[in-house]
This record gives structure tokens, sequence and C-alpha cells, in this order.
């Protein structure tokens, strides 16, 4: 019997907003451009990959257009 695939769907925005506020240290390039969301998001992303083995992976990131979701949860 096969295996069925697996695939993650990763809410992209959330995890950015947890990887920039998530890491205490401030992390920049040498010009100070800030990388925390970067570092955090990658790595994040690696430990799904690495703990689940997911056979498909896809990151979906909220539209900067107006959507159901704000009529629904206005604030």
């Amino acid at each position: 019997m096969n295996k069925a695939k697996s695939l993650y769907i990763i809410d992209g925005s959330s995890y950015i907003f947890r990887a920039y506020f998530g890491i205490r240290q401030f992390l920049s390039t040498s010009k100070g451009f800030p990388t925390n969301a970067l570092y955090g998001f990658i790595n994040m992303l690696q430990k799904v990959v690495k703990d689940e083995k997911p056979d498909f992976l896809c990151v979906a990131f909220d539209s900067k257009e107006k959507t159901f979701r704000h009529d629904i949860y206005p604030d």
C-alpha cells in the first residue's frame, strides 16, 4: 500500500510576524537592514521540513487588497 503524500500549507504572514518579533537580538546586515524576519522565517521553514518531512510545501501570504476576512474581522 502506498503512503499518502503530505502537503503542508504555511501561513507565511504569521511566520514572518513571529520571526520578526520572536527574536530578541536585533539582527541586521552591515548596512543596517533588519534581517530578523528573514532569519527566523527560514529557520522555521527548515524546522518544518526537517521534522515533518512533507512531500509538498506551500507558503501563502496575505493580500494587500481587502478580502472577505476584513468583513468578518473589521479590526
